[in-house]
Formats: structure tokens, sequence, C-alpha cells
């Protein structure tokens, strides 16, 4: 067996057998995100324990390249303290675009590594991590604010999501961000969704 076929299998077993797919019941994070150009939908939910991934859930609908990226991210990221998060995230990205480098520390991931060539398919690949990455900084904000003994903030934020499966916000406005997805409406980054 090749590495290229190696690679097929972990993507298609993550596709056909995703760890981690569902709802958690009370999130710290809470986003989604949508590829209008593919019809991607992601969304990540992530519970925080003493500033680590307690949990971690993603739900949504996609190709197998989306949804093997977000299972595989969810089971990589479990027990991770948020800047291991980011790291792991800068390190995944840059991947994805070509740059050279070590990526053993992706495990599985680096099965995607060839995606790369396709630069459609790399918003796929990528669209779990860039969800994932937008709640950080909020969620590191809280987590150290509780760590001061204040409380953690409900700030409502911006949810990218995009095409039929992301409902308009009240204004019925949706502005686009860098990567052509959409912001329809308003999540907490804490709790359940403010729709």
């Amino acid at each position: 067996m090749s590495l290229d076929e190696l690679y097929q299998e972990v993507i298609m077993d993550h596709y056909a057998r995703p760890r981690n797919k569902g709802r958690l019941e009370h999130p710290d994070i809470d986003r989604e995100l949508a590829n209008p150009v593919c019809g991607d939908v992601i969304r990540v939910q992530v519970a925080l324990d003493g500033g680590r991934v307690g949990d971690v859930r993603f739900s949504g609908k996609g190709c197998s390249i989306s949804q093997a990226s977000a299972s595989m991210m969810t089971e990589l990221i479990k027990g991770r303290t948020l800047d291991e998060a980011r790291g792991l995230i800068e390190r995944f990205l840059a991947m994805m675009k070509g740059e050279p480098g070590d990526y053993g520390a992706l495990r599985d991931l680096q099965a995607l590594q060839g995606v790369s060539r396709y630069p459609v398919r790399i918003k796929c690949a990528t669209l779990a991590w860039h969800v994932l990455e937008g709640g950080l900084p909020a969620a590191a904000a809280d987590a150290a604010a509780a760590d001061a003994g204040g409380a953690a903030a409900a700030d409502a934020v911006p949810v990218e999501g995009g095409g039929a499966a992301a409902a308009a916000d009240a204004d019925g406005a949706a502005a686009a961000d860098a990567n052509g997805a959409t912001a329809p409406g308003k999540r907490k980054i804490h709790g359940s969704p403010e729709r």
C-alpha cells in the first residue's frame, strides 16, 4: 500500500466514522462557519476545563475532506491548553499552505497534506480550524478573567456561516469575511446559541 493510499484510507475512516461528532450541552465556545463555494458547514463546540479543552464536538455537513479534518482536529485538541490549540492551528494552516516543516505533531492530519496542491479543497480542510481559531480569543480572555477572580463575560460575537444552511440575522444583513464566508448572526461564546 502506498503512502497516498494509506492517507486516503485515514481520511475515509474519519469521514465514515467521525470522532467527536455531536453537540455539547453547555459549551464555552460555540461557533459555525460555512464554505459557500462547496456547501460545507461546520459547527465546533468546546467545553473548557481549567484552561484546557475538556471536551469538543463538531457538527455539520460537507465533503469527506471537511468532515475528516474536523474529526481529526477534535481528537488532536482534546486535553490541550488554549495556547497549545492555537499552536496546532498555526501548524496545520502552515501545512495546508504547503510550507515546509515538521508536521509530525499533527498525527493523522498529515493525511491532508496533499490537499495543499488543490486550492479549492484547502478551504474544505481548513474550515473547522478557522471555526476553532475564531473562538479562541474570547475563550482565552474569559479564562484569564476567571483566573484573576473575575466573572467570565458572555459577550456575543459574530458567527460566520453562510449559504442556505445559515439563517439571516435580525436585520437580514450578512457581511462577508476574508474567506468568502458570511456572518449571518451572532452566537454566544458561552452557553447556547443566541439565535
